[in-house]
């Protein structure tokens, strides 16, 4: 047996760091494994749902190669869950043994042991946190030894093609007007950086789907090229996926310049917007140890080099990331960009969103004083994100709006990551040189 599983539980541990995770256990026939703790992870959710769903493919695509072999079939079952965990190093002398205690771990390992052979199931606390990116089919109420109250599971189907919302954007009227603009004061209408930054959740992918459906629709490019990095990325993988759009085989990994002179013409041809989303997963922090989708200054100038040469054969590319201090010259010394900092919404349009989110919701207007889901938005800082988790709380009928008024912090807690910030930010420096 162990020949047969070894081979499995090493790609298994693989997957896991491939999308910034780490195995914390192993349980002869699976492993434990956490996203969020080391590397730190704002997205912690979405790595370990996408790992999840790479780990089903996988297995799926083993059984089909080993069927032709005559070989053993395997099955997996996933269950995710988030929630606060104690940290610690098992041995002061080896301080990369960590040991990890929390009710997230526990539920996790129930939720795979009720998930059928090859599917994934998500703790009802957590999908709120996948949901705007993946789909779920099957709801289910079960019952968990050690616990009092039945919990609320859904079963992970896959992710959306592409960023899906389920309300319209509101508010963001003014954001989307200084866009067109400096896309169209950038190379007459064509080409040029944009650099659309601002706090964890506070709207940017959002506003940057909009962005391109907007500048699409009205013809100013042929179509729209969605590039995540989250996961780690780099010029090779930019141009792959330039290439890939275009229909054509992916670039040779590390022939750059071959790759630029097949796609200019192309582009010139047909301009696309690229939107390259959280590239803050690119660069350095202050830290001792850097997370593994960290570039090195070579591959960040060779990324901002691929940024600029698309750009001038008439690509629009509009970045997205969290880090206010983007300009600092981390990517590549001397880089420009034109600069829009993203904050709360505006009152009026913060209000707009929380009564379209409560009628998602199915929750009568009346469990929502005018008054009183002002002041929470007031405390909130208009933040959308910060918005949707909050009012999510009022599918308990037990509570009231003054009740998460009063505890909207703790309510938080329960979703968000540390770095959800709920504070005005300081003001953006200028990245120009």
């Amino acid at each position: 047996m162990y020949p047969l599983l070894a081979p499995c539980l090493r790609h298994m541990a693989d997957t896991v760091q491939r999308f910034a995770g780490s195995v914390h256990a192993w349980t002869g026939d699976g492993v434990i494994a956490v996203f969020g703790i080391a590397p730190t992870l704002e997205a912690h959710a979405i790595h370990a749902a996408d790992a999840a769903l790479a780990l089903v493919a996988e297995v799926a695509a083993y059984n089909s190669s080993s069927t032709e072999n005559n070989a053993v079939q395997f099955h997996i079952r996933v269950g995710l869950a988030s929630g606060n965990v104690m940290a610690g190093p098992l041995d002061v002398a080896r301080p990369g043994d960590m040991i990890l205690v929390g009710a997230a771990i526990n539920l996790a390992a129930w939720l795979q042991h009720t998930a059928d052979p090859n599917t994934i199931m998500v703790h009802g606390e957590t999908v709120p946190l996948l949901a705007p990116q993946f789909e779920f089919e099957v709801a289910h109420t079960m019952f968990l030894k050690g616990y009092n109250s039945p919990l609320e599971a859904a079963m992970l189907h896959r992710k959306r093609d592409s960023p899906s919302h389920s309300l319209p954007l509101v508010g963001r009227t003014e954001e989307l007007r200084q866009i067109e603009e400096s896309t169209l004061s950038l190379e007459g209408g064509m080409g040029g950086v944009i650099w659309l930054s601002g706090a964890a959740g506070v709207g940017k992918t959002r506003l940057a789907d909009e962005t391109a459906d907007w500048l699409t629709r009205t013809g100013m490019y042929r179509g729209a090229l969605f590039c995540p990095f989250e996961h780690g990325g780099d010029a090779t993988f930019l141009l792959s996926e330039v290439a890939r759009y275009y229909g054509l085989a992916e670039t040779a990994s590390g022939d750059l310049a071959a790759a630029l002179k097949l796609l200019k013409p192309k582009i010139r041809a047909a301009p696309l917007l690229i939107i390259a989303d959280n590239l803050e997963s690119l660069l350095p922090v202050e830290a001792d140890e850097q997370p593994a989708t960290v570039l090195d200054a070579g591959e960040r100038a060779a990324l901002w080099s691929a940024l600029l040469a698309v750009s001038a054969a008439g690509a629009g590319v509009l970045l997205t990331t969290r880090d206010t201090a983007f300009g600092d010259g981390r990517l590549l010394q001397g880089q420009y960009a034109d600069v829009l900092h993203l904050r709360g919404l505006r009152p009026d349009d913060a209000y707009t969103l929380a009564t379209r989110i409560l009628a998602d919701l199915n929750v009568s207007r009346r469990r929502a004083p005018y008054v009183e889901l002002r002041d929470l938005l007031e405390k909130l800082d208009h933040h959308p994100l910060a918005m949707n988790l909050t009012l999510l709380a009022l599918r308990d009928e037990s509570l009231t709006l003054a009740t998460i008024l009063h505890d909207y912090a703790a309510i938080l807690q329960k979703f968000s990551d540390p770095e959800l910030a709920l504070t005005p930010t300081s003001p953006t420096p200028d990245p120009r040189p």
